[in-house]
This record gives C-alpha cells, structure tokens and sequence, in this order.
C-alpha cells in the first residue's frame, strides 16, 4: 500500500481549501518564513494540512446553467467510473478569496472493469482526507467474481497534455470517494486548452497479475458556465473547468447536492 499523508486532526474542517498560489499573502508568509518546503511557483502541491484555514460564510448557490450529465460514465469498453463528480476548490473558503483558485477534484466512487466493481482498499475515515501518489484498489464485497482479474489493483494519475501544474490522488473527506486532484498552469491557459489525464491501472495480485488492463482517459476543460460564475456562486474565481470522461462532462459537487 502505498505511503499516504494524513489530514485528520489538521484540518478540522475539510471543506475549506486554501490555493496553490504563492502570491497569497498567508502563502508568501509562510513560504518566507521556511515553514512550507515546496513553493507553487515548483509546480508541486503545498500540503493543505500545512497551511491554517479560515472558515467562511456558505452562501446558497445559484443554478449554473449545465446540461444533463451522467453520474456514471464509460471510459472505454472495458471500463466504467461510478458515481463521479467535479468538486472545484473554492477561493471563498480560503483565507483570501480573492486569489483565483487552480485545484480540481474529479471525486470517484468505484470502477468498474468488465463489469467487476472495484472500490478503494483503505479509504479514510468520514471527514478525513489523504493523499497520495498511488493507490489501492480492492473488488468490492459485493463484486461478482472477477475471474481472471486481480483482487486488488493500483492506480496512479498522470498530467499528460495541456496545462496541469501537478496531480496527485486524494481520498475522503466524502465516504469512500477517491480521484484525481490537479493544480492547472492558470484559467487563461485553460480556456486556451485542455488537461489531458490519464488514470492508470495495474494489477497487484493473483489472479491476472500479468494482466494488461486500458488506461483510462480524462480531461479537464473550461466551462464557460462555471468561469463566468458570478460573486455569489462558490465556483466564483475558481478554476472554471469541469472533469470529463471519455469526452463526456461530469456533473458538479454542488449540481449534485454536496460539498
């Protein structure tokens, strides 16, 4: 199982995120100060659990206007996400909201591969979060019979076009979800082009541990519905995208209901 780092107990509430932009005045304290070991300006993630949170007002959202969207899309053919959504980070939650915001989370519930349903292995306890270069994937308990597949398998993500700063995995806060969170180069860039990633999969265990398994292919895109947000939204001054699957968009954290 791959080394994860713990939020509990360092974020008390982990809803509220702060951007990766050293130019906020919290973060250039700090990073003056030697008291965060990575700059944003590296292209790596600053650990939120790192950085103190502000609580802010949770106003009521207005309606952005989306198309219908599936909750569960196919990747390919062998390969199905279930329960997914688009949790843009949100600039009203940091300590200053003025600053654009650039982390996105497309939150998964389970995979599904020819039809065998994997969850994650080792999720987080509810209101936790971790996070991670890679991580396990077990059949779930209710799974049929995989057959030749693996019980378990890894999965990684990876930036592989367009202007991704840097991507990792996270789990929780939210019961069993699990997905990529991506920092991107800049909203200007990203109205410009996509960012193309790829989730990975491989095998950890008999049966199939020589399995070659599809790469799955994900995107994250402006959307000018979320960009043009206005100030009462909490997409407002966000990173203006929404997560697609196999070139089909995904529904959002707040269209579905949940922060």
């Amino acid at each position: 199982m791959p080394a994860v780092t713990h939020l509990s107990r360092l974020r008390p509430r982990p809803r509220f995120h702060l951007p990766c932009r050293a130019r906020s005045t919290g973060l250039a304290a700090l990073l003056a100060l030697g008291l965060l070991g990575t700059a944003c300006g590296s292209g790596e993630v600053i650990d939120p659990a790192t950085v103190p949170q502000v609580e802010r007002e949770v106003v009521d959202d207005p309606a952005v206007p989306v198309e219908e969207v599936p909750t569960a899309v196919t990747a390919d053919g062998a390969v199905r996400l279930v329960d997914v959504a688009t949790d843009n980070y949100k600039a009203s939650f940091n300590e200053d909201p003025s600053v654009t915001e650039l982390r996105t989370w497309l939150a998964i519930r389970a995979i599904e591969v020819e039809g065998v349903r994997y969850v994650l292995a080792d999720p987080p306890p509810v209101g936790e979060a971790v996070f991670a270069e890679a991580m396990t994937l077990e059949q779930a308990a209710d799974a049929v019979a995989g057959g030749s597949l693996p019980r378990q398998l890894d999965v990684s993500a990876h930036v592989i076009d367009g202007p991704g700063a840097s991507i990792q995995l996270r789990a929780g806060p939210q019961d069993g979800r699990w997905g990529p969170l991506l920092v991107i180069a800049g909203r200007d860039e990203l109205e410009q082009a996509p960012v193309m990633v790829e989730l990975r999969l491989s095998p950890l265990d008999e049966p199939g541990a020589d399995l070659s398994l599809p790469t799955v292919e994900l995107a994250y895109a402006f959307d000018a519905g979320i960009a043009a947000a206005p100030a009462s939204s909490l997409e407002h001054n966000g990173p203006g995208g929404r997560w697609q699957v196999a070139g089909q968009p995904t529904v959002t954290n707040l269209e579905e209901g949940w922060e």
